[in-house]
Parts: structure tokens; C-alpha cells; sequence
């Protein structure tokens, strides 16, 4: 079984085994922008992997298009 967890920092991730128990733990953290509708947020895990939905408010400015620089 392979799964995924792109590009972390090594010491956000923490990894212990305890009998037959692997357990694989870490933290990620994102600024959000501040025209975000947190009552909408909503979260949901499908095929292993863990989505989340976080809308922006009613009249927030247009989606903009970013340009990502691959090194």
C-alpha cells in the first residue's frame, strides 16, 4: 500500500510504530485570505485522500490566475 504526502518538511511528519500499529502524523499550515466563508467549509475524505472545501464569501473579488514556477 503507497500513499501520498507531497513534498513534506521533514520535521512535520512524525512516524511510530507501536506493535502492528503504524501511526504517521504531522501538520500543515495555510493562511487563509480574509474574504473566506467559514461556515461553508467543509472537509471530506475520498479515495485516501482528505479534501477540503473552503469557499469564499458571497461578492469576494474573481478567481485570478497564478503562475507556478517549477524548480
Amino acid at each position: 500500500m503507497q500513499r501520498a504526502l507531497p513534498d513534506p518538511d521533514q520535521e512535520d511528519v512524525q512516524i511510530t510504530l507501536e506493535g502492528n500499529v503504524l501511526t504517521l502524523s504531522g501538520e500543515r499550515s495555510f493562511e487563509l485570505p480574509g474574504d473566506i466563508d467559514d461556515k461553508g467549509i467543509k472537509a471530506e475524505s475520498k479515495d485516501g485522500v482528505l479534501l477540503v472545501h473552503i469557499p469564499r464569501k458571497q461578492g469576494a473579488a474573481a478567481a485570478r490566475p497564478i503562475a507556478v514556477q517549477v524548480q
